[in-house]
């Protein structure tokens, strides 16, 4: 972790209201992309989040000096959305695209929404622990090692993960064109 985080975190320790905010800020957008993605559901995302910053404000003393917030942050996520599909007996479906979700906004909501929605499709249509990677990669750009410690995986697993799905990204992005 760098040491501005490892400084943040030890100030909200001590109990500076304006510590949690530098690192919700850092991390509030990210986190709820990747959720967001997971469970495909909008609301689901935001109170899984929320439930995620309550416990990380509950627990902070808990934590070691040195943890990695966006390794632990995006695990909780990660985590939680997992807690929520099994709690509707469906992890599956958490993990896995029913209708076309939107992965990628364009820039220019005008022009570039054929090309979001092409980018969208191709996302939707990779294995879902290739697609996770790539999202964990979207949203919090992570270190290979960081990524496999969310996801419980080898570092070189999760960068093969992440190659093959670059490679089938790009393949289907050219089919479509």
């Amino acid at each position: 972790m760098d040491a501005a985080q490892t400084e943040l975190l030890a100030r909200f320790k001590r109990g500076e209201a304006d510590a949690f905010g530098a690192i919700y800020e850092r991390f509030k957008a990210g986190l709820y992309g990747y959720a967001l993605s997971l469970c495909q559901d909008a609301t689901q995302a935001q109170d899984l989040v929320q439930e995620v910053w309550l416990r990380f404000i509950q627990r902070v003393g808990d934590l070691a000096p040195d943890v990695k917030l966006g390794p632990y942050l995006y695990t909780a996520v990660r985590n939680s959305v997992i807690d929520a599909a099994r709690r509707r007996k469906s992890e599956q479906a958490a993990l896995q695209n029913k209708a076309a979700p939107e992965l990628v906004e364009p820039a220019d909501p005008v022009a570039g929404a054929e090309e979001a929605a092409r980018v969208n499709a191709a996302i939707a249509e990779l294995p879902d622990d290739q697609r996770e990677t790539l999202l964990l990669k979207l949203y919090g750009p992570f270190t290979f090692e960081e990524m496999a410690e969310v996801v419980g995986a080898p570092a070189k697993t999760v960068m093969s993960r992440y190659r093959l799905a670059l490679e089938k990204l790009n393949r289907a992005l050219a089919e479509r064109a």
